[in-house]
């Protein structure tokens, strides 16, 4: 009888134990797939902050080319101003 008993506990032992080790295995894979999308999710994350980097240094030098021609231009105006001037002058 107690022979009977011990091999029950010897068995739920070896049977929890079995039982543990699978979930611990499926647990760990699970936790491996969430690592793996987590990598992912912060490549693409860095992938969409470098675009936005470039996205927004072309915005700069757009800008600033803008202006420089605006500058020149503004320099063209204020040329062709005292010019105009320097002609009506003269004429007068």
């Amino acid at each position: 009888m107690i022979e009977n008993v011990s091999h029950f506990i010897l068995g739920m032992i070896f049977g929890l134990s079995v039982y543990l080790f699978i979930r611990i295995t499926i647990v760990s894979k699970k936790l491996d797939r969430l690592i793996r999308d987590i990598n992912d999710t912060q490549n693409w994350i860095r992938k969409i902050q470098i675009d936005i980097c470039d996205i927004n240094k072309q915005w700069e030098v757009k800008r600033d080319r803008d202006r420089n021609r605006l500058d020149r231009i503004e320099d063209r105006i204020g040329k062709l101003t005292s010019d105009f001037n320097d002609i009506i002058r003269k004429k007068v």
